[in-house]
């Protein structure tokens, strides 16, 4: 199953830029993070920018695969599986 989503992530730390990275257009709110975002205890904060529509749902042992895409506060991408072409795959408890 792939889930295509894009995923805004804030409060860490900026990686460095790397220039091989091809640029994704950041969402409006990438500069700070958004009041609906979600926070985890290290108080990293991350968005759902599209949900997936389908019928399956993953539990919480599930791994998932999905694209993806990283910004840092001033809207440079630092990582992103659209630009790879290729769909990461994570446990969702790891």
């Amino acid at each position: 199953m792939i889930i295509v989503c894009g995923v805004l992530l804030a409060g860490c730390s900026n990686p460095p830029p790397s220039d091989n990275v091809p640029q994704i257009p950041a969402p409006p709110d990438v500069a700070a993070p958004p009041a609906d975002a979600i926070r985890t205890s290290s108080n990293l904060a991350s968005k759902v920018l599209q949900p997936g529509n389908g019928t399956r749902h993953p539990r919480p042992n599930s791994e998932v695969t999905v694209h993806y895409t990283g910004w840092t506060t001033d809207g440079r991408t630092f990582d992103s599986s659209v630009s790879r072409g290729q769909p990461a795959t994570f446990s969702l408890n790891g």
